[in-house]
């Protein structure tokens, strides 16, 4: 065990640790594969398989195994059970079938020894290293990305770039070539380097969403003001107009008899000239 497997591990439990901490304090999953948990679930449990069965390599290993395991299937209960209502299964349609078929045969013909542990081992490796494609398969679907999502691809990538740095240190300071678990992590690091060159270029749905319902909020409101001045106009209007029509048409009072006389001797006066 060196530094870098020791960080790389590190980085590996608090992604997993910030993803479950994300769920319980917003109540939601959305823009999170299940079907891409799921494979983690799978290859994890059968990476624990091994060390209790097979190859119990430490107390460190253990608590490792057991505590990624623990996390992912805590993730999996929050994604189908608690918050199942903000589950977006319909971008999550990736067939993992797929995905567990193939590795299940590369692992019976391409392995370290040929018995069950090593078959075990290398299933497990196998599935690890496309795990991920479940998760770029929603994205692509769903056309955004969540910061959750983007975070926790962020804390794998460090990962598996620590432990390739791990194997380096082991080949070249003890000769040994773990064939496999280079060639899995490279091929981990690449579905990696792929998910952000696709998904760096799609807008944060956090941060494209407020902009959007700014310009719907003063455009509301625009709309708003002009009804509103457009109603205070008219009730205007007819306030003016009523207060003419009661002007006008409102009774006046008789004029005394001396006033009709002298208005209608006027009016004669008028009439003659």
């Amino acid at each position: 065990m060196d530094l870098a497997q020791v960080l790389g591990d590190y980085m590996h439990l608090t992604g997993l640790l910030f993803m479950l901490i994300n769920l319980v304090l917003t109540k939601e999953c959305a823009g999170i594969s299940g079907k891409a948990q799921l494979l983690y679930a799978l290859s994890f449990t059968v990476h624990y398989i091994v060390l209790l069965f097979y190859r119990y390599t430490s107390v460190y290993d253990a608590i490792l195994q057991t505590s990624r395991t623990s996390f992912t299937y805590l993730i999996l209960m929050s994604i189908f059970i608690l918050y199942k209502n903000t589950y977006n299964d319909n971008y999550d349609a990736f067939r993992i079938e797929l995905l567990i078929i193939p590795c299940a045969m590369l692992a019976l013909f391409l392995n370290e020894g040929f018995t069950t542990f090593q078959v075990f081992t290398a299933f497990g490796v196998y599935l690890e290293s496309v795990a991920i494609v479940p998760q770029t398969y929603f994205i692509s679907k769903a056309k955004q990305v969540e910061p959750i999502v983007l975070q926790y691809v962020g804390f794998l990538t460090i990962y598996r770039v620590f432990y390739l740095i791990h194997w380096i240190y082991m080949y070249s300071k003890l000769h040994e070539f773990e064939d496999i678990a280079i060639a899995t992590t490279l091929v981990q690091l690449v579905f990696y380097c792929d998910f952000f060159v696709r998904n760096f270029m799609i807008p944060n749905p956090s941060s494209r969403r407020p902009s959007s319902d700014n310009g719907a909020m003063q455009k509301m409101e625009s709309d708003e003001g002009t009804a509103i001045s457009d109603a205070l106009l008219i009730a205007d209007g007819k306030n003016n107009h009523l207060s003419v029509d009661i002007t006008t048409t409102s009774p006046q009072p008789p004029l005394p008899k001396e006033d009709r006389v002298t208005l209608l001797t006027s009016n004669d006066h008028g009439t003659s000239n």
